[in-house]
């Protein structure tokens, strides 16, 4: 008996013999090479009846190739199917072999599912369908990568499942196939969406209709947190986000990821002056420019509702930079900005900030080399100054160095 076999029968014992367990997670392996595959049963006891009650339930297989053995457990769809009373379910698949099993299982648990999680290689007809019959559910993310999407199920998926769940608070899609012109429809489900409270958006080529998922922000009384990825925020939706940010009344954070260009945080800047509700900011990209930052950061001395912003990466050279020290110094933003990461020769900001600023720093990743120019330029910043509080370092090594 191997190992995995070995371990599948003791959990199928535990399981079979233990009516009061009500979480179960299993972890698989999808091998690259022949597996014995070991099944993990799910019987019910035999007081129960041909369903067994689990409450969350949680399904992930590893990429293939990633482990070097020669068996793993493995959950059937017969077994699969037994499950009933499922409040929970997260099922990351890296083969869309459940696939009929998964539908019907949403199926059978409509009526009792609050938190919905799953990742396929592709996103079927069928699981959105079954998806929509979550009545009750509370949250929904769902993620699927493959490049081709012929069936142009993706399409679609995101609006007629915002239209349709009544219930639904928080939601998540992830995909990189979806089309630009999917957020138009998107942000009229966002605009007449009453329990939406938060969204967020992974799509490869969201960009281009971006100025109405942010027309329909201006509206929305719901939405607390917004986070979209993957896109590029160009000049022609600066307005639309200047604009949804000042009118909006309940949006409390903002995230977007991906290149931007410094009219939108100019634009985003002034509207701020406008917003007293929104309290984190956070870039994970790059801006196409350095005034907008330096806009958004002189935005700090009357806006005190922002607690918390995260600079993208900006084009700057050293004179930049120390001027972008000096305004969080004047602005007193210092505990309220994190700063993108640095490299030689930009150091002298934060040596700047370490000199000058009066309250606690937080900064983010710091990317140095090993070489000893650049460690003493680093400790020699560090070393002036107690109000660094939080301080990432990643060091980069010459492999020609011993």
């Amino acid at each position: 008996m191997t190992s995995a076999q070995q371990a599948a029968y003791m959990i199928s014992w535990l399981i079979e013999r233990h009516a009061c367990i009500e979480e179960l997670r299993v972890l698989s392996c999808v091998l690259h090479v022949p597996a014995v595959r070991a099944p993990i049963r799910l019987r019910p006891p035999p007081e129960q009846s041909d369903l067994r009650n689990i409450r969350c339930f949680e399904l992930r297989t590893c990429i293939p190739g990633l482990y070097e053995v020669g068996s793993c457990c493995y959950l059937p769809e017969e077994d699969l199917l037994t499950l009933c009373g499922l409040e929970c379910i997260t099922v990351d698949c890296a083969e869309d072999e459940l696939e009929s099993g998964l539908v019907k299982l949403l199926h059978r648990n409509s009526d009792s599912l609050r938190i919905v999680d799953i990742t396929k290689p592709t996103l079927s007809k069928d699981m959105v369908e079954a998806l929509q019959c979550l009545a009750k559910c509370e949250s929904v993310a769902f993620s699927f990568w493959t490049q081709d999407d012929e069936s142009g199920v993706g399409t679609d998926a995101v609006t007629r499942l915002l239209q349709t769940l009544p219930s639904v608070k928080a939601f998540r899609f992830h995909s990189l196939t979806v089309q630009a012109w999917n957020a138009c429809g998107v942000a009229h489900a966002v605009r007449e969406n009453e329990s939406l409270t938060r969204l967020e958006l992974y799509m490869s080529g969201l960009y281009s209709s971006l100025k109405d998922l942010f027309a329909a922000l201006e509206v929305n009384t719901s939405l607390k947190e917004l986070r979209i990825a993957f896109s590029t925020v160009d000049a022609s939706c600066g307005d639309a986000l200047g604009s949804a940010i000042s009118k909006n009344a309940c949006l409390l954070y903002l995230g977007l990821r991906g290149q931007i260009a410094d009219y939108c945080i100019a634009r985003l800047a002034e509207a701020l002056s406008q917003n007293d509700t929104l309290e984190k900011l956070h870039f994970e990209g790059r801006s196409q420019g350095f005034n907008g930052i330096l806009a958004l950061c002189d935005t700090l001395r009357t806006n005190k509702t922002l607690k918390e912003v995260v600079l993208p990466h900006f084009p700057a050279g050293d004179s930049e930079r120390i001027a972008l020290a000096d305004k969080l110094v004047d602005v007193n933003g210092c505990s309220r900005v994190r700063l993108p990461y640095m490299e030689d020769p930009y150091l002298s900001e934060l040596v700047r900030l370490a000199s000058l600023a009066t309250c606690p720093i937080e900064l983010d990743e710091m990317y140095i080399d090993s070489s000893r120019d650049m460690n003493v330029k680093l400790f020699n910043a560090l070393s002036s100054s107690i109000r660094v509080r939080s301080l990432s370092v990643v060091i980069y090594r010459n492999e020609q160095e011993k």
